[in-house]
């Protein structure tokens, strides 16, 4: 990435941020709603800022499976102001993802011949953990998608492993990928990492939009 203009963007950072658990859907007859969702407090100076929230034992006790919601890559909410990696969606996408995710869920039984049920841990993960966008507030997209594109190289494969590893840790009996990355204006970002999610073995793989553009309709595919 270019380095050279670190010292001119506020909230640039180099570092990777991590992937996270956000909380626990349970899908019952009656719909899907959050049985542990990590708590959050406001920041005062930018976006969330994520608390690990004890699991009730009634969720700890059942057998889980996994949803996956694959996004881009962090921008400035998910930095604190030394560059220092908060969360994934962290700010006003995660707020849609609070507030949506059952609703997409329910819509996509509906609408498909996808089904959920049981319990599902819901894990974030950026396709780049780098910050392709420098930083820069608005945000540029010329700048996300040509940085992307440049970093895709290697991240897509570590992208599969950091899935695969969930997956094997979890010992999960059922996974959903959502690719929710976006669609890019000048390169088909999320096409090239469907791509590479298409070589996960046994599991289930659907579509989405970005989940800030996530409406109450919103369903996977």
């Amino acid at each position: 990435m270019a380095k050279r203009i670190k010292n001119t963007i506020a909230h640039f950072s180099t570092k990777k941020c991590p992937d996270e658990l956000l909380g626990t859907v349970i899908v019952s007859n009656s719909g899907a709603q959050w049985g542990c969702l990590i708590q959050k407090t406001v920041s005062k100076k930018r976006g969330f800022v994520s608390q690990k929230a004890s699991v009730a034992s009634s969720v700890k006790s059942q057998t889980h499976k996994i949803i996956v919601l694959v996004l881009e890559s962090p921008h400035i909410s998910e930095f604190d102001e030394q560059g220092n990696p908060i969360r994934p969606a962290n700010g006003a996408t995660g707020r849609k993802i609070d507030k949506l995710l059952c609703n997409c869920i329910n819509n996509t039984s509906s609408k498909t011949n996808v089904s959920f049920s049981g319990y599902y841990d819901v894990y974030v993960v950026n396709a780049v953990q780098k910050q392709c966008s420098l930083g820069i507030k608005p945000i540029n997209r010329l700048i996300v998608e040509t940085n992307f594109v440049h970093e895709w190289v290697g991240p897509k494969q570590d992208l599969l492993n950091r899935i695969s590893n969930i997956i094997q840790h979890s010992n999960s009996p059922d996974t959903v990928i959502v690719n929710c990355c976006t669609k890019g204006n000048y390169v088909p970002l999320q096409e090239l990492v469907m791509v590479e999610l298409r070589k996960l073995k046994k599991v289930i793989l659907l579509e989405g939009p970005h989940p800030y553009s996530w409406k109450a309709n919103t369903f996977f595919h």
